[in-house]
């Protein structure tokens, strides 16, 4: 806001020098600018939260494999069991 404050006082000055033409046209070729400037970046993030939802959906979208604690294994043969009958 005080840039655009800035460049108007300056506009207003150097139309009283006769100017005034040739400072709208460099403003509003920074007004082109910033607004292209403004659409590419737009763009480019759009493409970056794509890009990334798609990475997400490809790794990560499917469900997690349920985690099922494991116990140690029971071998019930007489060979190694420790309190049999015999």
């Amino acid at each position: 806001m005080l840039m655009r404050g800035m460049l108007l006082k300056a506009q207003m000055l150097l139309y009283h020098w006769g100017l005034g033409y040739y400072t709208y046209m460099i403003y509003d070729e920074m007004r082109w600018i910033r607004n292209t400037i403004f659409v590419l970046l737009f763009l480019w993030n759009n493409t970056l939260i794509c890009c990334i939802s798609e990475v997400n959906k490809s790794q990560w979208g499917r469900p997690a494999e349920p985690h099922i604690p494991t116990l140690p294994s029971f071998d019930p043969s007489p060979h190694t069991a420790s309190n049999t009958l015999s």
